[in-house]
């Protein structure tokens, strides 16, 4: 039974495979024949290492650790799960983006690895490996394959390295003029909540001389008979005069059922295309640098912005069951006074054709939910570029919810998760259900 020793291999290709650039793929491999369970292994003599020093010594020195705190943890994964402590549980699927980046990397792996060889091996099966991001050389991976070539199968360990290329610019553009911002909002029955809202966007955008234009689109009853009607109209009329002539607020009244998509709809339909849209939430509040963001990252006919939102907890737990070291400010962002909405997509600033270029949000879709699911993927399949990061500038304020008995099952399910979500965190909770159990 014939045992390979360990080797290591460094290998150069060309990148008419990767984008144009050369990648070098440091391989530290370790093959056994079969059986793949057989302990037996050999020491690695100096005479069986092949080392380009040249090569070698383009590859940085990976990230040296200075205190345990700093360690760069790897993720261990098999052929279908990676296993990691995410916010979406201990294990997510091996797909999309990840799915990709191993294909790739076992495609070239095993080009690297017949380079030379008289007997060619395919790969048989990813048995299971490591990966980590390592900010100062590239990715690395550890990984356990199956070959096979005709009938011998081996099993190998691989230390791959995929250093990082050349720093480039893609583009630069000096901010000559920013755009106007035209903020889309929509209430319905909600006259304290729009109190509060134009307070804040008072502080925040006219004070400030912030160039937005606000458009309100409300839901309420024909007038006369709605009381809300003219009390919107005179709040709006408050602001307006007290800032004029720079305060432009649009208020659009319409009678239709309430649906957030058809209210946002309506107001995208008042902008021209080559303007910058934001559709907004009344219960969200924003600073400055979150408006030159939502400016700044549209990029028309080319890119659109999805902010994930910091969404508060209940405040009654968080200010009952949280370390007193924590924040008392609930605009603060950490984990004991909100979580980031990571599955909420509602917020988004874009350019008007943009919106447009997906025919915009589902106008079938009624009551709470669904349609920034749907507008999001529309635009994840587009060919416009989607980006989606944390927006610190951006909080939605908790407030109690309601799911109606009139959603459908997958909005009911949405709505609940969402409720059972803006709570408190994991600690928060467990620390209320044991007090109350001790009571």
């Amino acid at each position: 039974m014939a045992l390979r020793c360990r080797k290591l291999h460094i290998f150069q290709v060309s990148l008419a495979f990767l984008a144009g650039y050369s990648v070098r793929l440091i391989m530290d491999i370790q093959a056994l024949s079969n059986p793949p369970s057989d302990p037996v292994t050999c020491p690695v003599l100096a005479d069986d290492v092949n080392i380009n020093e040249d090569i070698h010594q383009l590859i940085r020195e990976p990230y040296k650790p200075k205190t345990m705190y700093d360690i760069l943890r790897y993720q261990y994964f098999t052929n279908q799960d990676i296993f990691d402590n995410t916010d979406f549980g201990p294990t997510i699927k091996l797909k999309g983006s990840a799915q990709l980046d191993m294909k790739d990397l076992l495609h070239h792996v095993m080009i690297l690895f017949n380079n030379g060889k008289p007997k060619q091996w395919k790969l048989n099966k990813l048995l299971n490996g490591y990966r980590r991001y390592d900010p100062i050389r590239g990715e690395e991976y550890i990984i356990d394959v199956q070959l096979k070539s005709g009938e011998e199968t081996q099993n190998h360990h691989m230390n791959v390295v995929k250093p990082f290329s050349s720093i480039q610019i893609l583009e630069s553009a000096q901010t000559v003029k920013s755009p106007t911002i035209h903020m889309i909002v929509t209430i319905s029955g909600q006259f304290d909540k729009l109190v509060s809202f134009l307070k804040h966007y008072e502080e925040i955008v006219l004070k400030n001389k912030e160039d937005v234009h606000l458009i309100i689109v409300a839901f309420t009853g024909k007038p006369g008979i709605d009381k809300n009607v003219d009390k919107i109209r005179n709040l709006v009329q408050v602001y307006t005069v007290r800032y004029r002539p720079m305060a432009r607020i649009q208020l659009i009244f319409t009678y239709k059922p309430f649906s957030r998509g058809q209210g946002l709809d309506i107001g995208a339909k008042q902008i021209p295309g080559e303007k910058v849209i934001f559709f907004c939430d009344i219960d969200m509040r924003f600073n400055r640098e979150f408006l030159n963001r939502c400016r700044q990252n549209p990029k028309r006919g080319r890119q659109v912005y999805y902010p994930i939102v910091f969404a508060q907890y209940d405040p009654d737990i968080v200010r009952n069951y949280s370390p007193k070291v924590s924040s008392p400010n609930p605009m603060a962002i950490n984990k004991y006074t909100g979580h980031w909405v990571d599955y909420g997509y509602g917020m988004m600033c874009l350019y008007r054709q943009d919106y447009s270029a997906v025919q915009g949000y589902d106008l079938g879709i009624k009551g709470w939910g669904g349609e920034d699911v749907d507008i999001f993927t529309k635009h994840v399949k587009s060919k416009l570029k989607v980006i989606r990061a944390m927006e610190p500038g951006l909080v939605h304020l908790y407030h109690g919810k309601n799911c109606s008995t009139k959603l459908d099952k997958d909005q009911m399910r949405m709505c609940i998760d969402s409720m059972a979500a803006g709570l408190g965190n994991a600690q928060q909770l467990a620390k209320k259900i044991l007090h109350n159990s001790l009571k």
